[in-house]
């Protein structure tokens, strides 16, 4: 009973650290552990957060794992993983989770614990596949892959109406105009003429000054770009550049994240040795915008990354400004993919591949903090394209070989 008692405590105060719901554990019924939610009513939430931690990079992500989404008879919504003899049952309506097998409470009792401790490390490698699922897995990964050939066929189709409206849209307007339009017929008419030229030339560059200082006050205005104002940005930055950090660099840096995370086939990575709390709200904001489709791949930060703050201090500061119902979210979606390098690195890029073997990255003097992306300053910025190859091995192995594990 000593055992059992310890390890209920452990997973009561578990659950109340993440989430703040309480829990209590049920052995009554032979061969099932169950953990659900004290009081009459069940948790959304509650069900999230063991997916959450279920599915975490060092417990049995679902890149590995064969999961089953089913619905019971009484239209409830649940989420099972058979793995080293135990079926593992989530209840997404109530947040009830039920682990059954022979040897249950054994299982329970010697691995349970492990699963809970590793959801707070960074990222390792996760559980071994027991042969036994390898069939599992294939048949889960075949079924992914033909939804995915839907989606694309789909996507390309929508790209091509929007690449005709654009063509249609994006018609350059360029007026030249000559201001002595009307000639004095008693005067020299070559003289008449040079003048023509000179004024018109002057107006010609009047109207670029004019057409740069709208393009200006139109960044300026907008929060987000996006379409064709984002790809004109782009298209100017394939030479480095010196931009305003807070006008410029800041808002380009939110546009291309906002358009990645909106992409379900882009895998989005992030580089920063320095980001405090504002940008990571920034950040979750972005993802909670685009929660469906949002991918970080990987976040590379310092452990100490904002003057005397440490990631711990950010990651908490940020997850305050959000509902707790979004909060497991965060802790999923961009949380469990931060990666601490074992070495130092000052890089500071964002990145993103296509899954067609492209690469897209954003590279800059700014570190992802206030005194680059709010205080008055002056940083360099650079856009390119590459292959996903180049990429990997250019920008994420040299972060991946000093990560710690």
């Amino acid at each position: 009973m000593g055992e059992k008692a310890a390890a209920e405590k452990g997973l009561e105060d578990f659950v109340k650290s993440k989430t703040a719901e309480s829990v209590c554990l049920d052995l009554s019924t032979p061969s099932i552990v169950v953990i659900k939610r004290k009081g009459k009513h069940g948790s959304i939430l509650l069900g999230t957060f063991w997916m959450n931690v279920l599915q975490h990079p060092n417990n049995y992500p679902v890149q590995r794992y064969p999961y089953k989404k089913l619905y019971d008879k009484n239209g409830h919504y649940k989420v099972m993983l058979r793995v080293d003899d135990v079926t593992m049952t989530v209840y997404m309506s109530t947040g009830t989770l039920t682990i059954q097998g022979s040897f249950v409470l054994d299982w329970f009792l010697k691995r349970f614990s492990k699963v809970m401790e590793y959801y707070d490390m960074p990222p390792l490698e996760p559980q071994p596949v027991s042969d036994g699922y390898l069939e599992h897995e294939k048949n889960w990964n075949e079924l992914m892959r033909k939804d995915k050939e839907k989606l694309e066929q789909s996507q390309q189709k929508q790209r091509e109406l929007e690449a005709k409206a654009l063509m249609l849209d994006d018609m350059p307007h360029l007026e030249v105009a000559y201001t002595n339009g009307v000639t004095n017929s008693t005067g020299d008419p070559k003289t008449e003429e040079s003048d023509g030229v000179q004024q018109g030339e002057t107006t010609l560059k009047n109207n670029f000054l004019v057409e740069d200082l709208s393009d200006d006050l139109e960044l300026l205005a907008l929060d987000l770009w996006s379409g064709d104002v984002l790809d004109k940005q782009l298209s100017l930055l394939s030479t480095p550049v010196i931009k305003e950090g807070p006008t410029y660099i800041y808002k380009l840096w939110k546009s291309l994240l906002s358009r990645w995370l909106s992409n379900p086939d882009c895998k989005v990575f992030l580089a920063t040795p320095f980001l405090d709390t504002e940008r990571m709200t920034d950040i979750c904001e972005i993802v909670l915008q685009n929660f469906t489709t949002a991918n970080i791949e990987a976040f590379y930060v310092r452990i100490k990354c904002n003057y005397t703050e440490k990631i711990s201090d950010v990651k908490r500061s940020a997850q305050t400004k959000f509902p707790c119902k979004h909060q497991p979210i965060i802790e999923y979606k961009v949380y469990n993919r931060i990666v601490y390098p074992l070495r130092t690195f000052h890089a500071k890029f964002i990145g993103c591949t296509d899954g067609k073997g492209r690469a897209e990255v954003l590279m800059t003097s700014a570190n992802f903090s206030a005194d680059h992306f709010k205080h008055n300053n002056l940083e360099s910025v650079v856009y390119h394209t590459m292959t996903e190859a180049e990429f990997i091995h250019k920008f994420i192995n040299p972060l991946s070989a000093s990560r710690q594990s």
